[in-house]
Formats: structure tokens, C-alpha cells, sequence
């Protein structure tokens, strides 16, 4: 059953329970003073103006005074008090939910582009900040205020407050019509507004090929669409809150009118004295700036509602599955066991009967034509998606059953989309693990023949990579990839494509790195899978499998599978147009 906005933010404040209800209880402090000034002020003019008492007037004046002063400090201890408090939960709502999506499994991200959960989990819990922080000082601290105000025009006099309490009603039945269609046109506003910010950051990852295939001019026109259609809904949504708050503003002038009448004709009958008409006026504009203001509020609380329901999707979905007991041991064998497999939402097989066992130290090439499943025979090794049917067996145990943090650890996965984080030198190839020392990281970019670069850098391995980013190379990127996998001596090293976009120079670079890679110590052990083409990466392994359409059709050694001039041997020829 899906979670609604309200039970989702019940959800987010039940840890914080003890803050809330002493938050509620500070709350009163205000409300218990504002109720005090309207009727101190009757109590001045029927007790010491009509009366011309000005020993009266000098108590009841400093009595109003001391109420005042008591209401600016209570008002700034609950202001401070409740933004602390929402600045705590969003601070911890953010981490959580942070924590719990990079927990998802790999076909979560295929549902979401990174410009959309960006919006979510910045936009979207921007929203909610906005909401614990400002909006909720007005909703909490007024919604007694109304009470309290209520409450004390039934114990002057009943009659106007039955007056007060009908118009009261008309403004929350008035609010209750409003609220879903505002509500509802503030969601397709932040939609909208997430496929502007999944565009802007599409196009600008993609700016050198919307300027390589001349379609400039076509991006803007899209994108000045998408932000047109935001603007549209934007405004939409603006209009009816325009509405709202004229229509809530005119309901608050009735109350007053409709106040002043009544208590005209009580006091015509004798029934009410001139203080308590003055008590009830100060009362209604006590009763109304309160509901106005929070109709200022009532945007960010929409607003904010529209963000849960979004939030409430990306927080919904299922973590990987994680039931592994076991350490990961010394590897001596990898197998996949007749494995099957079909992606989420697809019927298909992407893999279908893959078997095939790996000894620990060999060199793995997987090749075939895009499409045929090496890469997602890499994804399943990692452990991105479970199969179907079969199994993966390390030394003959399902890897299912090691922890799955253990479990990767041990691997190193180098793609051909390579992320520079914007961090030192350092991080980005020791990726945060401390026991990573420096003279390990010179030796893994002495191996992959980046040493005098990096010592070029005026701050060598503190150089920022945001600051160099413009400058860094494709080849020198891959080749940064690669020494952050090498520095974590993994037991499986897996090259996914990692050469396609590169130039010879920096293959040749990369091929002698994985050569002196072999003949360490530390490494004579490390099992390598290679998803390629290329002829040298082909001949330095010591076996290949060739996928067609899911399945191996065909496993051998190059030379093996060059004289049996079959399918490997044919994709071989058109790769690079040799004869066998």
C-alpha cells in the first residue's frame, strides 16, 4: 500500500517524539501571552479610562507591558527552539535517505537519471528544510494561537464567539476545498521542474556531442520548451495561491464586521460593555493574522507535501540483498554454473546458460558484439543484479553466501565511463580508504606510467581535480581509473571496455601496466577479465569467451580460436579486417 505525504512525515518525526512534544509544549508559551493582551486592553478601558482610575490604568499598563515583554522572549525561545529542531531532522533525513538510495540495487538507477534523484534529494528536501525551519514555527505556534484565542472569546462572551467560531468554520471548509488542488498542481510543478534539472545536466555532461552533431539550436528549443511547461505549472499553482490568500483575506474582514454588528447590538441591549467589543476586535485580528500568515506558509507546506510524495519513491525501493555470513576466502576458483538471467521488467534473457570456470591468476577476454551480455556477465561477478537460475560459485561456495561489503572488496571494476570526484589526487585514487599509503599510490601511477604527471602538479597528489578537470585527457582519466583499482590489490580485476575510447598510445600504455601488473608479487594471483577488442588486449589473455545473443558459443585460447576460424575468428576479421 503506497505511503501517504502525512504518514511519510509521521514516519520521519517518530524518532524525534521527545523533541516534538517538548517543541508543542514551548509552543504554548506564546499563545498563552497573546491571549492575555486582547483582554488586558478591555480591562484598561471599562476599568480605568470609563472609570478614570489612573492608579488602574498604571497597573493594568505595566501588567500589559510585563506581557509584552514576556511574549518577545517567549516568541524568540520557540523561533529558535523549532528551527534547531527541523534543521535536526533534515540534517538527519537527508544522511538517512542518502545512506538508504546509494543501498538500492543497481536497477534502481536505471529507473532514475542522476538529474532527477539530484532534484530529489536536494530540491525536494530543500523543500522540506524550508518546511521544519521557517513554515513550522508559524503552523505549530499558531495553530495555538487560534486555540487559545477561541477559547477565550467563549469565556467573555459566548454569543460573539458563536459569530467568531461560524466565520472560522466557513475559512476551514474554504481551506479543505482548496487544499488537494493546490496541492496537486505544486507535484506537477516540482515534475516539471525535476525534467529541467535531468535536462540541464544531460546537456551540459553532453555538451561536446550536442555541438559535434550541430543540434545547438535543437537543445535550446527543448529545453526552452521544458521551461516553459515549468513556468506554466509554476504559475498555475501561483494563481491559485493568489486566490487563496485574497479569499482568506476578505473571510478574516467578514469576521471583524460581522463582530463589530453583533457587539453593537449586544451593547444596545446592555448585554456587553465597550472593552469587551475592543477585547473582541483585538481578538479577531489576533484570530485572523495568524490563519494569514499561515496562508503565506501554506505554499512551503504544499510544497513541501508535493516533495514527500516524491521522496516517498525513491525511499520505497529495496536494498540489495545482503544475506552473505561468510569472509571472502583466497581465491583459487571462479565458476558460473549454467547461469540465467533477465533484467527487471524485461522477459528476455540478457544471459542464458553461461558456464565456464576461471583458475585464480588467469587473464579472462570476453568478447562479442554489443548487446551479446559480457558486460552484464561482469555486473552479475560484482554482485549489481542476482540470477536468474544457476548460480556463481567462489571455490565452490554461492557468492550469495559472503558479506557483500567482504565480497567486493575484493574485486576492482574499471569501466569505460570513468567519474573524477571532486576531491584531491589522493582520494580519487585511494578512494577514501586510510590504509592506502602514498608510496602505494606512487607505485600504482608508476604503473600505469602517470608518475611524472602527477609529480608536474604544483600540489603533486593534493592537486584538486575540480581545478584540473578541464585539462585531464580521456586517456588519462582511464588511466587514473586503473590505479585506483590497482591500489586496492584486489583478488578480481575486471577492464569493462575500459580501452574503447582511448588512443593507441595510451592502450600501449595500459597493456604494459597490466604486463608488469602480472609479474608483481602481490598480483601473481589476481584473476583478470577484459571486455575488449583490441588484438593486444586478445592475445595477452590466456583464454577468451565469445558471447552471442547471451551464451558462450565458443572458449579458447587466441590461437585456438584463430585456427578454428569459427565465430570468435569471424567477429576477430571484422573487428579489424585481417584474414585469419
Amino acid at each position: 500500500m503506497k505511503i501517504t505525504a502525512y504518514r511519510q512525515l509521521v514516519e520521519l518525526l517518530r524518532p524525534y517524539r521527545g523533541m516534538m512534544v517538548l517543541a508543542i509544549l514551548i509552543s504554548l508559551l506564546p499563545a498563552y501571552f497573546n491571549v492575555w493582551t486582547p483582554f488586558l486592553l478591555g480591562k484598561i478601558i471599562d476599568e480605568a479610562i470609563q472609570g478614570n482610575d489612573w492608579t488602574r490604568l498604571f497597573l493594568l499598563g505595566s501588567l500589559l507591558l510585563f506581557v509584552q515583554v514576556c511574549l518577545f522572549l517567549s516568541s524568540v525561545f520557540v523561533n529558535f527552539s523549532l528551527m534547531k529542531f527541523g534543521f535536526k531532522i533534515l540534517v538527519d533525513y537527508r544522511s538517512s535517505l542518502l545512506n538508504r538510495v546509494l543501498s538500492y540495487r543497481i536497477s534502481f538507477f536505471d529507473r532514475f537519471s542522476a538529474g532527477r534523484l539530484s532534484t530529489r534529494l536536494n530540491s525536494d528536501i530543500n523543500s522540506l528544510q524550508e518546511l521544519f525551519s521557517s513554515a513550522l514555527v508559524v503552523l505549530v505556534g499558531h495553530s495555538f494561537m487560534i486555540l487559545g484565542v477561541l477559547v477565550a472569546m467563549f469565556l467573555l462572551e459566548w454569543r460573539m464567539a458563536l459569530v467568531a467560531l461560524a466565520v472560522a468554520c466557513c475559512i476551514f471548509i474554504f481551506t479543505k476545498q482548496v487544499y488537494l488542488p493546490i496541492r496537486r498542481h505544486f507535484g506537477f510543478t516540482r515534475k516539471a521542474l525535476s525534467l529541467v534539472n535531468s535536462f540541464v545536466g544531460e546537456s551540459l555532461s553532453g555538451l561536446k556531442d550536442i555541438r559535434g552533431l550541430g543540434a545547438l539550436s535543437h537543445a535550446e528549443s527543448l529545453f526552452s520548451r521544458l521551461s516553459d511547461k515549468y513556468r506554466q505549472k509554476s504559475l498555475a499553482a501561483v494563481h491559485r495561491i493568489a486566490v487563496f490568500n485574497s479569499s482568506l483575506g476578505f473571510l478574516t474582514l467578514f469576521m471583524s464586521l460581522s463582530l463589530l454588528f453583533t457587539g453593537a447590538l449586544l451593547a444596545h441591549h446592555g448585554l456587553v460593555s465597550i472593552g469587551v467589543i475592543v477585547s473582541f476586535l483585538a481578538y479577531s485580528s489576533y484570530f485572523s493574522w495568524p490563519i494569514q500568515e499561515f496562508a503565506e506558509k501554506f505554499s512551503i507546506l504544499q510544497q513541501a507535501l508535493a516533495s514527500v510524495d516524491r521522496l516517498v519513491e525513491i525511499s520505497n525501493d529495496q536494498p540489495e540483498s545482503d544475506q552473505g555470513h561468510q569472509d571472502f576466502p583466497q581465491l583459487t576458483r571462479l565458476e558460473f554454473r549454467a547461469v540465467e538471467f533477465s533484467y527487471p521488467g524485461h522477459q528476455e534473457r540478457a544471459l542464458q546458460g553461461i558456464s565456464f570456470e576461471v583458475s585464480a591468476g588467469e587473464k579472462i577476454a570476453l568478447l562479442g558484439e554489443t548487446g551479446s551480455g559480457k558486460s552484464t556477465t561482469c555486473q552479475l561477478m560484482l554482485r549489481f543484479h542476482e540470477v536468474s537460475t544457476g548460480e556463481i560459485l567462489i571455490n565452490n561456495t554461492n557468492i550469495q553466501s559472503f558479506r557483500l561489503a567482504d565480497y567486493r572488496s575484493q574485486f576492482a571494476w574499471v569501466s569505460q565511463e570513468v567519474t573524477l570526484f571532486s576531491v584531491s589526487l589522493r582520494e580519487n585514487i585511494r578512494f577514501y580508504d586510510s590504509s592506502v599509503s602514498d608510496d602505494e599510490i606512487w607505485q600504482a601511477l608508476e604503473l600505469v606510467q602517470l608518475r611524472s604527471w602527477a609529480s608536474s602538479l604544483p600540489r603533486g597528489l593534493d592537486e584538486m581535480m575540480s581545478e584540473r578537470a578541464h585539462s585531464i585527457s580521456t586517456g588519462q582519466r582511464q588511466l587514473l581509473s586503473i590505479a585506483r583499482a590497482l591500489v586496492r590489490k584486489p583478488q578480481v580485476l575486471i577492464l569493462d571496455e575500459a580501452t574503447s575510447y582511448i588512443d593507441s598510445r595510451t592502450e600501449f600504455a595500459i597493456q604494459n601496466a597490466m604486463d608488469r601488473l602480472w609479474s608483481l608479487k602481490d598480483f601473481r594471483k589476481t584473476t583478470g577479465f577484459f571486455v575488449a577488442h583490441r588484438l593486444s588486449t586478445l592475445r595477452r589473455c590466456d583464454r577468451l569467451l565469445a558471447f552471442r545473443s547471451g551464451q558462450i558459443v565458443e572458449q579458447g585460447s587466441f590461437k585456438e580460436l584463430m585456427q578454428r576460424d569459427a565465430y570468435a575468428a569471424s567477429l576477430y576479421k571484422k573487428q579489424f579486417r585481417l584474414s585469419a
